[in-house]
């Protein structure tokens, strides 16, 4: 006789008493919300991320308490910056601050590590970034309000004892950008995003991959993403979809494998030759309330960054996850992005863009 394996609870916190019990307010966020929610030590992370697309390129800055998946670590400040060129190349830098040069308030966002730091007011930001020769700014002004997906959390375990959060204080904003560097002085204006996450368990031990994708399409801004939970969580499926148009939200809801809402799909898929990790060219998010119906649909013509997070380990954390064949990977797609907005049998607007997504996937094949 077998036993078979049961799936662990994992849910997302969008309950009334979720929303008491963390303090929240359904339709709004407040300042100390972007402030600091760990305290790098080990098993926790927590990352601020921003991103600006500007003349045809687009710079991405990621500041994190530890690196990709180093979890396990002590407070280890990371910066990690993408730069991707109108002529489709990319540049990459990455650096590790001392410990004693990182500190984040809990009550707002003012986060500095060394030279770099991150801060804002859940409407205008600004990033800077500094390794080596290359030095970056972002400055982002918020035009669709401080948003995030129900309280933002997702719960594991049969206590809710783990958690996975994320907010998004400037879905869609104004940006101003400027990078100088060895050949490099470029400036210039252009659409801006931030996400902000934390979790207080390695995050590895959650979450075994995610699709996110985010879009402007004309007035219309659309945000989606995809999250699939550990093995041990049954690979229970979280969805998430923003859309808002002229800076008022339209569509608002997240769904999962046991509610109806969002519908993810995926097709032709294949294997990525660099990290082994299986990439769908096509994956569609379609959403129907009543005769309102929201889709979009994105179809991958390159994949224009690949980092193994093993690449970004040393030492003992190395022999570790070599021992244990570990294989995680981030990967980001530069293709083509069609949105259709219809009431009934009408389309009220659509478009078809460029654009870019990514898949982050921190479990094996499956």
């Amino acid at each position: 006789m077998t036993t078979r394996a049961v799936a662990l609870p994992a849910r997302m916190g969008n309950s009334p008493q979720d929303f008491q019990r963390l303090g929240l307010h359904k339709d709004r966020m407040e300042p100390w919300e972007d402030g600091a929610h760990t305290d790098g030590s080990p098993g926790t992370w927590e990352w601020w991320y921003m991103d600006a697309e500007f003349d045809g390129a687009t710079l991405a800055i990621f500041m994190m308490t530890k690196p990709w998946v180093s979890h396990y670590l002590p407070l280890t400040p990371s910066v990690y910056v993408t730069l991707k060129l109108p002529g489709g190349s990319t540049i990459q830098k990455a650096a590790t601050i001392p410990a004693d040069e990182f500190s984040a308030p809990k009550d707002e966002c003012d986060m500095r590590m060394g030279p770099n730091y991150f801060r804002g007011d859940l409407h205008t930001y600004q990033a800077h970034v500094e390794i080596d020769d290359f030095v970056a700014d972002i400055h982002l002004t918020g035009t669709v309000r401080a948003w995030r997906p129900g309280t933002g959390y997702l719960f594991f375990g049969p206590h809710d004892e783990d958690f996975f959060a994320t907010s998004q204080p400037v879905p869609l904003g104004d940006a101003q950008v400027t990078v100088r560097g060895k050949d490099l002085d470029l400036k210039g204006t252009g659409p801006g995003y931030i996400d902000r996450g934390w979790t207080n368990v390695p995050q590895v031990k959650l979450l075994h991959d995610w699709y996110w994708a985010r879009v402007q399409f004309g007035d219309y801004l659309v945000l989606a993403t995809n999250v699939t939970a550990e093995k041990d969580y049954g690979y229970h499926e979280f969805r998430e979809l923003l859309v808002t148009r002229g800076g008022q939200i339209l569509a608002n809801t997240q769904s999962d494998t046991n509610t109806e809402g969002i519908t993810f799909t995926t097709s032709d898929v294949h294997t990525d030759p660099d990290t082994g990790k299986p990439v769908a060219n096509t994956i569609s998010f379609d959403y129907q309330n009543g005769q309102t119906r929201y889709t979009v649909t994105f179809e991958r013509d390159k994949t224009f960054l690949h980092i193994k997070f093993i690449d970004t380990m040393t030492g003992a954390e190395l022999e570790k996850a070599q021992a244990m064949n570990y294989d995680g990977a981030l990967l980001r797609f530069t293709g083509t992005a069609t949105f259709v907005h219809s009431e009934g049998d009408e389309i009220i607007y659509t478009q078809q863009k460029e654009a870019f997504w990514e898949l982050a996937y921190y479990g094996h094949a499956r």
